[in-house]
This record gives C-alpha cells, sequence and structure tokens, in this order.
C-alpha cells in the first residue's frame, strides 16, 4: 500500500469516526422531534437487536454505539481513498450514498432490516439527512486532519524534545 493511501485511509478513517459524533447528535436531536410513537431505537440498534439476538440489552446498546462508529470510520476512510480533497457538499452526497448502500442494499439483503420503504417516512428521513451531515462533517474534519499533518503535527524540527535521552 503506498504511503499517500494509507494517509488517506488513516486520516479518512480518523474524520468518519469523529464525523459519526456530529451524525450521532444529529440523530439525537431529531429523533427527539418526532412523534412518540415513531421514537422506538434507530438502525443502528435495530440492527444490532437482530445481530446479536442471545445478548444482553446491556451489551447490546454497547455493540450498537460500537458497530455505529466503527461503520463511520470505515466508511470515511473509503470515501477519502476515493477523494482526499473532497467538498463538503459533495461529501454530504457521499453519505446519502453510503445510507443507500446500506438501507437499500446490504441490510434488507440479508434479511437484517425491511427496506425503507416499508419504514416511516419521517424516520427516513431522519436517517437520510443525518447520512448527509456525517457526509458533510466527514469532509470538513478530512480537510483540518490533512491540514494539521502537514502542518502543526508534523513540520519543522522538534525544538521541545529532549535530544539526550
Amino acid at each position: 500500500m503506498g504511503e499517500g493511501l494509507r494517509t488517506h485511509l488513516l486520516l479518512g478513517g480518523l474524520a468518519g469516526g469523529a464525523a459519526t459524533v456530529v451524525m450521532t447528535i444529529s440523530m439525537t436531536r431529531m429523533h427527539q422531534s418526532l412523534p412518540a410513537n415513531l421514537r422506538y431505537p434507530l438502525p443502528p440498534k435495530e440492527i444490532i437487536d437482530v445481530a446479536f439476538n442471545g445478548r444482553s440489552q446491556e451489551a447490546k446498546k454497547d455493540l450498537a454505539m460500537l458497530g455505529h462508529f466503527l461503520y463511520g470510520a470505515v466508511a470515511g476512510a473509503l470515501l477519502a481513498s476515493l477523494d482526499p480533497r473532497i467538498k463538503p457538499s459533495a461529501a454530504a452526497g457521499g453519505g446519502i450514498a453510503v445510507w443507500a448502500v446500506s438501507y437499500l442494499g446490504w441490510v434488507p439483503r440479508i434479511r437484517i432490516l425491511t427496506p425503507p420503504a416499508n419504514h416511516p417516512a419521517p424516520r427516513t428521513t431522519l436517517m437520510v439527512a443525518a447520512h448527509a451531515v456525517w457526509g458533510a462533517a466527514t469532509a470538513l474534519i478530512l480537510s483540518e486532519l490533512t491540514d494539521a499533518r502537514r502542518t502543526i503535527l508534523c513540520a519543522g524540527p522538534s525544538l521541545d524534545a529532549r535530544r539526550n535521552i
């Protein structure tokens, strides 16, 4: 693997994981605005409920959080490997593409969840919007991390380091 690709995967993974924080905050806020009858757990928890049926509810909560962030990190790495200079507006579309590949593709294909057409429209809208937020945030964070790697974290001599260890 080339150094450039390795760097894009690393920074993209970090950006995607960090953007998942932003996505989770937006999902929480949007979830709170849903009608009470639609405020049941969102797909990350539903997926874990199906995939890890024998686990305790507490374990499934932790697995849902872990899976949500790992998926965001992997998707961020892939997004950065495709275009490490992606603009937030284009990356929002990339976030929607991640939603589509997941919720229109492999998730219903392996019978974890039903397709979005079977879900209440406000919940589907929430999930699409949250993925757009994730994409835009990934691009912004990726840009900042790329700049930090080039400047404040790596540029110039180490003047504060001990010389005689």
